[in-house]
């Protein structure tokens, strides 16, 4: 399979965007979640896809109303802004998504990791990508990293617990197409620079190890 790529998830302030942006990482998460500490307004969401250059950004959601999404994206749109990919984190329908990416959007389900095959593949049916997360997507907590069997890995995305210890031997278990972390990189409750760049590393490292066997 192609090498991983990296998404960093809990972007609040330009420095975290600059930050990704010399690391290297593929994706953004932009936390539009009321009540969710890394929650952010849209016109901090503005700064920083302005600020997040070639990375691509992600609006994160969860059970928002479907007008308030497409408010959100008519808004950015507005003032020039790309459209960002959308995850979606809570019991939102397969219809729901359905609608959205034949808006021309595209969508990132994300699932408790230990959903069954028959679940992920049904989502992969009708969203662009699945995240496959803990039992609670977004509280941060590891699992037993893996992917199921048949599913297509390059449209598989994992998080849960990821930091730069561990990165490598969760990929070791379940190569996915992209990797997510957010509590994993941070410091004293906010995004670390360091971190996110030795995250990024140790993904390249095990991409070269694996290119090398």
């Amino acid at each position: 399979m192609s090498d991983a790529r990296v998404k960093v998830c809990g972007l609040r302030r330009v420095a975290d965007a600059e930050a990704c942006v010399r690391a290297g990482v593929a994706f953004a998460g932009l936390n539009r979640v009321p009540g969710s500490r890394r929650a952010v307004d849209l016109a901090t969401c503005a700064a920083l896809m302005t600020a997040l250059g070639p990375v691509q950004p992600v609006l994160v959601y969860r059970d928002a109303p479907r007008a308030q999404v497409l408010g959100d994206l008519e808004t950015l749109a507005g003032i020039g802004l790309c459209e960002p990919w959308l995850q979606l984190h809570g019991d939102e329908t397969p219809q729901l998504a359905a609608t959205l990416r034949k808006n021309g959007l595209r969508v990132v389900r994300a699932l408790a990791g230990d959903s069954d095959g028959a679940t992920v593949a049904k989502w992969l049916d009708i969203a662009d990508a699945v995240l496959l997360d803990g039992r609670q997507p977004g509280s941060g907590s590891d699992w037993a990293w893996r992917l199921p069997a048949g599913c297509d890995r390059q449209r598989l995305w994992l998080a849960g617990g990821l930091a730069p210890h561990n990165v490598a031997r969760a990929l070791q278990l379940a190569p996915a197409a992209v990797v997510d972390a957010a509590s994993g990189l941070e410091r004293d409750g906010a995004l670390d620079a360091a971190k996110i760049s030795e995250f990024c590393q140790q993904v390249r490292r095990e991409a070269a190890m694996v290119r090398s066997v």
